[in-house]
């Protein structure tokens, strides 16, 4: 992602269904939603003090994309809005790369809509890299 593009809006959408994006409305934890046009589905790419890394916020809570670590579950790593921590080595940092895929820097996994269902309500986690539709996004800028 280019510099230029950061503090703007973007909705975060799907890259299997241009309806469904990811959505904050659920407490902390994210799904994925139909397009509501609600500020829970709007984030904004805030620059990490790392070149290339960025927080992705969203603009209703103003919290941060987060993970809750569950271990000994299959969706161990399931995706969450939480204060915004500026540390090193920070869960919250992500890379958003060329190919539609949103990584997280800390453990190096995409952002997946679990099992690769494509049905509102569902949530959405980190998982290897698999080449897999259910993790590919396309951030569509807002005005």
């Amino acid at each position: 992602m280019r510099s230029d593009k950061e503090n703007e809006l973007y909705l975060i959408k799907s890259g299997h269904s241009n309806n469904l994006m990811l959505d904050a409305t659920d407490s902390d934890q994210v799904k994925i939603q139909p397009f509501s046009g609600s500020n829970v589905q709007l984030w904004k790419c805030v620059r990490a003090s790392r070149a290339g890394y960025f927080y992705i916020i969203n603009h209703n809570t103003g919290k941060a994309l987060d993970y809750h670590y569950r271990p000994n579950q299959q969706n161990k790593y399931l995706l969450k809005t939480a204060p915004l921590c500026t540390s090193t080595n920070s869960t919250q940092e992500f890379v958003i790369n060329k190919n539609g895929r949103i990584t997280n820097v800390y453990t190096g996994e995409n952002i997946d809509i679990v099992d690769a269902q494509y049905r509102p309500g569902i949530s959405v986690q980190l998982w290897a890299d698999n080449g897999n539709q259910a993790q590919q996004f396309t951030l569509q800028k807002r005005t």
